[in-house]
């Protein structure tokens, strides 16, 4: 798909479907690159939906050595980054990007110090918003 896609670059009404497929395919840097640049024009849909589920035993984070292109799933940006982040939700295994895990990471340990706190009487109890 590599040359279907190098002339389909030179189009801008490619779909977000087909800009993402380029991304997440192609192994020519000026093909991420162009591709990134028209994913930023679309607007950005959140899944913050599963933010309940989180975990650290459903979070993992892989260093790369190379660059990887992705839509992060949690923020809907497009990222390029060695980093890629897995979230395990009832949805399936789905790709973040690091801002997200590690907020995520960052809400779990928040919840954890919280109800610690509460145990020990240094923090008030607050019933949950409904």
């Amino acid at each position: 798909t590599c040359s279907k896609s190098s002339a389909a670059m030179g189009k801008n009404s490619l779909s977000k479907a087909e800009l993402v497929e380029i991304l997440t395919t192609t192994k020519k840097t000026s093909e991420r690159n162009k591709a990134v640049k028209q994913l930023k024009k679309f607007d950005l849909v959140t899944n913050k939906h599963c933010d309940s589920e989180a975990r650290k035993d459903n979070l993992r984070m892989k260093k790369l050595n190379y660059l990887v292109g992705f839509m992060c799933w949690r923020c809907g940006g497009v990222r390029q980054t060695n980093i890629k982040c897995y979230f395990n939700t009832r949805e399936g295994q789905k790709t973040i990007c690091y801002t997200c895990c590690r907020g995520l990471l960052d809400f779990i340990e928040v919840e954890q110090l919280r109800k610690e706190h509460q145990r020990q009487g240094i923090v008030p109890k607050v019933p949950a918003a409904v």
